[in-house]
């Protein structure tokens, strides 16, 4: 799976990294463009206030990470996100319970 990094203009690597990038409608020119140029993304979540993550955006490189963990595994936790620590509304539903 080739990996190119490279300084990319916000406005294209910003469709895979930016909360509002749909609003529009998919942007299928720029994600098009980011799979020629750059199909494998750095996204420096800084910014964001979380950690960096990868973008892949070519099928056949999506594959090869997803059928090798042992290469392409998380490091650390694993959370995108992080842990939730908002409370859960009560709905007055009982919790599954498992059997």
């Amino acid at each position: 799976m080739p990996q190119r990094r490279g300084a990319l203009p916000i406005t294209d690597a910003g469709v895979v990294d930016c909360a509002d990038a749909y609003a529009r409608g998919v942007p299928f020119d720029r994600l098009e463009r980011l799979r020629a140029k750059t199909p494998v993304v750095w996204l420096d979540g800084r910014m964001a206030d979380r950690p960096g993550s990868w973008a892949v955006l070519r099928y056949a490189d999506v594959h090869h990470a997803l059928t090798r963990p042992e290469l392409f595994a998380p490091q650390g936790d694993g959370m995108l996100h992080g842990p939730i620590t908002a409370d859960l509304p009560d709905t007055g539903a009982a919790p599954d319970r498992p059997a």
